[in-house]
């Protein structure tokens, strides 16, 4: 009873198997989960993001699948620069780009050269004729 005290939602509107002190510890209280969806959403008022949080609570799977959400997702901004920094040193990824630029470029240099082929034969044709 006091994990949902702590949560601040009575025990009916949470399904039997939701990990209370996951919910607790990645989530947030019910209050805390209903600020975050009336934020998140906003043509949510009060009332309707009250409805959301409790559908969500009522689905424990979805509610592990939130919290391994929130575990998963890196805690600072620093660690994110740190994790795309790595990316853009990996040769693979400076492969791709350079592929997709030469592989555009390319294309965009024999489709002008088409045009200007089309072109040079039309007037080839109008002066013969």
């Amino acid at each position: 009873m006091a994990l949902y005290e702590r949560l601040g939602a009575p025990p009916e509107k949470v399904a039997s198997g939701v990990d209370l002190n996951g919910v607790l510890q990645w989530i947030g209280t019910y209050e805390e989960l209903i600020d975050k969806v009336d934020r998140d959403n906003k043509p949510f008022d009060r009332e309707r993001a009250t409805l959301e949080v409790d559908k969500i609570l009522m689905d424990p799977t979805l509610v592990a699948s939130y919290i391994k959400v929130e575990k998963d997702k890196p805690r600072s901004k620093q660690a994110m620069l740190d994790a795309e920094r790595e990316n853009l040193q990996d040769p693979g990824t400076i492969l791709t780009y350079a592929f997709w630029i030469f592989g555009f470029s390319a294309l965009t240099y024999f489709q002008k050269r088409q045009n200007f082929n089309e072109e040079a034969e039309k007037v080839m044709l109008n002066s013969i004729v």
